[in-house]
């Protein structure tokens, strides 16, 4: 018997020797990121308008100048042009470049136009200068981490993959599941069982849980035969990357699951651990003509497996 946290450390570095694949952003939601996202560029890429408004010179409002000539509109998505006439200012639009020239941005609220368009008036006494501009690379510069491999792929960091360009990416394998329960006691959820048998449930709680995670799980289920599973279960393994078992982990006389794992050639790493409930949840290792396979023993009793499945992720 081992402790949770020792139990812990081996399985956490069980899960770091999956390969990584390399797959499109768009595939890549819920996946564990295998590399470093690096910014391709300062962010922002330019000194960004903020606000809708105009573009000025401040040292035109330190000398007095309350009354602006609009010379033109920088929209976002356009070329950045140049301000360089005293009394004069740019209509600058949110997200768009900084004129060069200009160092203050005037938000419209602040302003009164003139009937013909062609003039901007403060309303407003001051005004800081270099009000209302997103300065280049104050978020991030160039060659920073972004997001660090281990990360799991969320609707944010998509956006940030996707902002330096981040087409495909490399992730761990999405590793195929089996969830397997045993027992002569169980039917199926679509029958009504017999006074002494019961529904079985496990694996729902298993399959869901895996779910939320964005894993998609095949559901077996092997009788009390210790014939049967060593005809069939081999299979099982040889198509899944991790499968977990739940029920015929202890030591009752039905309980073949164990001795058949080891006819199989499963190298066992730990089958119980300090704690309770739960005690008995086992981690083994198979790798016949596969890079790597998982599996996981969880006794059949459903606080056994809410507690492990909860703790142990």
């Amino acid at each position: 018997m081992i402790s949770v946290h020792e139990a812990t450390k081996i399985i956490e570095g069980t899960v770091q020797k999956w390969r990584k694949v390399n797959v499109p952003l768009e595939k890549a939601l819920g996946s564990v990121l295998r590399q470093s996202i690096v910014a391709d560029t300062d962010f922002p890429p330019f000194d960004r308008v903020m606000m809708d408004g105009i573009a000025i010179r401040h040292r035109d409002l330190d000398a007095g100048i309350r009354s602006f000539k609009i010379l033109g509109v920088q929209a976002a998505g356009t070329p950045q042009q140049s301000l360089e006439c005293a009394g004069a200012c740019l209509e600058v639009m949110t997200g768009a470049v900084l004129p060069m020239g200009a160092d203050t941005v005037v938000p419209y609220e602040q302003l009164k136009l003139s009937e013909d368009g062609k003039t901007a008036s403060l309303e407003i006494a001051q005004i800081d200068k270099g009000r209302n501009i997103h300065r280049r690379g104050l978020d991030k510069k160039q060659g920073e981490v972004l997001i660090l491999p281990g990360t799991v792929m969320g609707a944010p960091e998509m956006a940030v993959a996707a902002s330096v360009g981040a087409s495909t990416i490399w992730v761990s394998h999405h590793p195929t599941v089996a969830i397997v329960s045993t027992g002569n006691e169980l039917v199926d959820i679509h029958q009504t069982p017999p006074p002494h048998q019961i529904r079985r449930s496990n694996v729902y709680a298993l399959s869901a849980e895996l779910a939320r995670i964005g894993l998609k799980a095949d559901l077996y289920h092997f009788n009390d035969d210790k014939v049967s599973l060593q005809q069939n279960l081999g299979e099982v393994l040889e198509a899944h990357d991790i499968a977990i078992f739940s029920g015929a982990v202890s030591m009752g006389k039905f309980d073949f699951l164990p001795e058949v794992l080891v006819q199989l050639g499963v190298e066992k790493q730990f089958h119980k651990i300090a704690q309770n409930p739960g005690s008995l949840f086992g981690l083994e290792q198979w790798a016949p003509q596969k890079q790597y396979s998982l599996f996981r023993a969880i006794r059949s009793l459903p606080f056994y497996v809410f507690t492990n499945t909860c703790c142990r992720g």
